[in-house]
């Protein structure tokens, strides 16, 4: 999962976004307490979607930056991301558009994501 570059973040919802993408997932000190906290919690969601999930369709509701909707994206699932601030939607949008996976379409304050065929 890539984040997009900070030059062409204009929105200030989409530098803090940005800033916690750094602190939570691309945090250079691995051993960083909320890095770790970070990965095993996603980690703990994506095992559990694994285990219960009906089927390759996930919603995923008050997605924020959509870490676990790229995460579950790039596992095969098809997501629909939500989010009551549509700057949060336009900042997963970019991260979209630096990573693996694709935007099916987008409706509101809603955004479908899946898997791009390698």
């Amino acid at each position: 999962m890539k984040r997009p570059t900070p030059e062409n973040l204009h929105h200030p919802d989409h530098r803090f976004l940005y800033d916690h993408d750094v602190v939570e997932l691309h945090n250079p000190d691995k051993a960083n307490f909320t890095h770790l906290m970070y990965e095993t919690r996603l980690r703990q969601v994506l095992e559990a979607v694994d285990r219960y999930a009906e089927g390759k369709l996930v919603l995923d509701a008050g997605c924020a930056q959509g870490n676990r909707s790229l995460a579950l994206a790039e596992e095969g699932y098809r997501v629909v991301a939500m989010d009551l601030r549509p700057s949060y939607l336009r900042y997963l949008l970019a991260k979209v558009r630096t990573g693996r996976s694709t935007l099916g379409s987008s409706i509101g304050r809603t955004l479908s994501l899946r898997s791009r065929q390698l």
